[in-house]
């Protein structure tokens, strides 16, 4: 069997990416930065190794740190 393969993207959708499981962590942030950066309760936050996440589109659009 196939392991599963999570889809996301930015809320226009011009970036997109891919994400397989296991994750090594996750978890909720309810700081008030989180908050902010959400405009809800909380962030909810994954950690994968690199070679589990692929960008399908738009990587180019998306800013380094």
């Amino acid at each position: 069997m196939a392991e599963p393969v999570l889809r996301g993207s930015c809320l226009c959708k011009s970036v997109r990416y891919e994400v397989t499981p296991p994750f090594l962590r996750f978890g909720h942030c309810y700081c008030s930065r989180c908050r902010k950066a959400t405009g809800g309760v909380r962030s909810t936050n994954i950690a994968v190794n690199p070679d589990q996440f692929r960008w399908t589109q738009g990587e180019n659009l998306v800013d380094e740190l």
